[in-house]
């Protein structure tokens, strides 16, 4: 995958077109050997916005190929085109961080920062599902 410099997603309401802003993300990168990539997690600015690097993305690959080397094989440029984003539920969310907190306390301790004023309003976890390529510069979402 040649992923672009920057991408930016948009999030807003499907009916009334307003911003959705602190909405909390995740970002998972198809993978074509072993595991796939998830990414996150993310919140969107008060322009319901959220801007992701290439230079970004292949340090976050990089790290956990580092920590998890038996799971994770495939580089950026290995991996698929296409990635999902995945909103969850605040209690979905909640859930997360206490099944993390004991082994993963520095990614806890950024899932409940960013907890603490979120605006994730779905029910139920919600996945769209999206290819990207080097030309992809804007995608926009509504929820």
């Amino acid at each position: 995958m040649e992923w672009p410099d920057f991408v930016k997603i948009k999030f807003q309401s499907k009916y009334i077109h307003n911003k959705i802003n602190k909405l909390i993300v995740f970002i998972v990168i198809r993978a074509r050997h072993k595991n796939n990539y998830t990414l996150g997690p993310f919140k969107t600015d008060e322009n319901g916005e959220l801007e992701i690097s290439r230079h970004a993305v292949k340090e976050l690959i990089f790290s956990t190929q580092e920590q998890f080397p038996m799971d994770y094989a495939d580089t950026l440029e290995k991996c698929g085109s296409e990635i999902t984003v995945e909103i969850e539920s605040k209690s979905s969310l909640e859930e997360r961080w206490h099944s993390i907190n004991e082994f993963y306390p520095d990614e806890a301790m950024k899932l409940r920062q960013l907890l603490d004023n979120q605006s994730n309003f779905i029910s139920s976890q919600t996945k769209y599902y999206l290819n990207i390529d080097s030309k992809t510069r804007v995608i926009t979402i509504e929820i």
